[in-house]
């Protein structure tokens, strides 16, 4: 067999397989056009009538994908594969198959001269050599790329021009088709409201505080009103209250707030987006001590209370006080003078200490990111002044002999008595005593005020006359 004949043989065959893949190409970017076309248009159309919820959006959005991405993997991807890469593309024999359907008068010729030019590989034989080159001879003369004709693409082109058009010609007089309801089947997972003859104006997200009372507010705007606006929460329908003061306004109170809330309004048929109401909380203190320190002249022995804040202390009293807590940042101490920080010790607790030498009105207050504390927390502290001690003296003198001086009275103090003395000294011409000497007096320790008297023997003084006797009681 001559190698001319062969090499144009498979030459032939090879570009029959060429224009055999492009053809299947073009049919299916045609067919993956028209597919894309149809599916937006019928999705779109779909939505734009009905309103689809959520889940029958995500259904039709995913399903059309799916189409699509096998429409485009099987009839773009696969033919484009074998034309540029010429892997695992149709063999001779099935070449010459296709080709024979085309030409059935060849087809068993081909077909045979195929499967004989496979067995020449394993024989060299003079008689099969002449039979395949006279059989080579009489196939050239055909061409075997005719059998492919890209004019039968022509009647599909013309449908996706028809429904490109289409596409075209909605998109132009019905815009919302393409802007709206496509962008609801994209975001399937939001919620999308009828628009309304009206507006329904509210914050989307809304905080509160756990266990108080929270006020929702919903305005209207639009030309009419309805007559009636409903909270939706959950499966329940409240009516709401029309303002006093404005009739496009209403308002309900959730009473006691103990967790978030997800609620809508619907007026007249129609539903507005969701609100969120977030819960907060607010700081607050729980139990709480009050430690005393008193000074050691009260002979006070110090003491520790609970959950009180109105205080009657002494004078010069360190007063500690420490805080349990809940979703409490900051504690303060505030009085009219100053403002004192609580110092933060552990998880949770507090503590601040002051020393108070007069009386105080305070307030403690508590703050997180969010609030401060609702309710001032307010008290009042007491403080004794420490008074000195007094001593009332009466005294009287033995005018016969001069030998002793009576004194006596009442002695008193806030926190009792513990030393009582008599303080004298004598001055002469001749001496003059800078120092006191002093006498210590009897009382009783034990009471706070109590009477006294004292005899003084001032004969065993050894006066002088002219000297000069100085005393005083303490």
């Amino acid at each position: 067999m001559e190698k001319s004949h062969r090499n144009i043989l498979f030459k032939n065959i090879e570009l029959y397989r060429t224009k055999f893949y492009q053809n299947k190409l073009l049919k299916g970017i045609l067919l993956f056009s028209l597919i894309t076309i149809v599916t937006l248009l019928f999705s779109s159309t779909l939505e734009y009538i009905f309103r689809l919820p959520g889940t029958a959006r995500a259904i039709l959005l995913f399903s059309s994908l799916g189409l699509l991405l096998y429409t485009f993997g099987i009839r773009i991807v696969v033919p484009g594969y074998h034309l540029l890469l010429r892997h695992k593309i149709m063999s001779d024999e099935v070449a010459a198959r296709l080709i024979g359907d085309h030409f059935p008068e060849i087809s068993d010729r081909l077909l045979n001269t195929i499967q004989l030019d496979g067995q020449l590989n394993k024989q060299d034989n003079a008689l099969l050599h002449a039979s395949i080159n006279q059989r080579i001879q009489k196939l050239s003369v055909v061409n075997f790329p005719s059998a492919i004709n890209f004019k039968e693409n022509i009647k599909p082109a013309r449908y996706v021009g028809i429904i490109t058009l289409l596409a075209i010609f909605t998109l132009l007089f019905v815009p919302d088709l393409y802007t709206q309801a496509s962008g609801r089947l994209i975001n399937y997972n939001k919620d999308f409201v009828l628009p309304a003859p009206f507006e329904f104006k509210f914050e989307d997200q809304a905080e509160a505080f756990r266990n108080e009372d929270f006020t929702v507010l919903v305005q209207l705007n639009g030309e009419a009103f309805p007559e009636e606006v409903y909270l939706i929460q959950d499966t329940r329908r409240i009516r709401m209250t029309k303002s006093a003061d404005a009739n496009d306004t209403y308002t309900h109170t959730f009473k006691k707030l103990q967790q978030d809330r997800q609620i809508a309004f619907e007026a007249a048929g129609f539903r507005s987006s969701d609100m969120r109401i977030k819960l907060l909380e607010r700081p607050r203190m729980g139990n709480y001590k009050v430690a005393m320190d008193y000074p050691a002249y009260t002979q006070k022995v110090d003491e520790t209370l609970e959950n009180t804040g109105n205080l009657r202390v002494p004078e010069g009293t360190n007063i500690h006080w420490k805080l349990d807590t809940q979703f409490t940042e900051e504690v303060k101490l505030l009085t009219s003078q100053d403002t004192v920080n609580f110092e933060p010790n552990e998880k949770s607790i507090f503590t601040v200490s002051k020393k108070l030498a007069e009386t105080i009105e305070y307030q403690i207050q508590l703050t997180n990111a969010y609030a401060s504390n609702k309710e001032a927390i307010a008290y009042t502290i007491e403080v004794i002044p420490d008074n000195h001690p007094a001593i009332d003296i009466e005294t009287a003198v033995d005018s016969t002999m001069y030998n002793y001086l009576a004194m006596g009275g009442e002695i008193s103090d806030d926190y009792g008595i513990t030393a009582f003395s008599l303080f004298y000294k004598i001055e002469s011409n001749s001496n003059k005593e800078d120092n006191y000497k002093s006498v210590r007096l009897d009382f009783d320790p034990s009471q706070k005020d109590q009477n006294y008297y004292f005899a003084w023997p001032i004969d065993s003084l050894s006066l002088n006359a002219g000297d000069k006797l100085t005393y005083y009681l303490q």
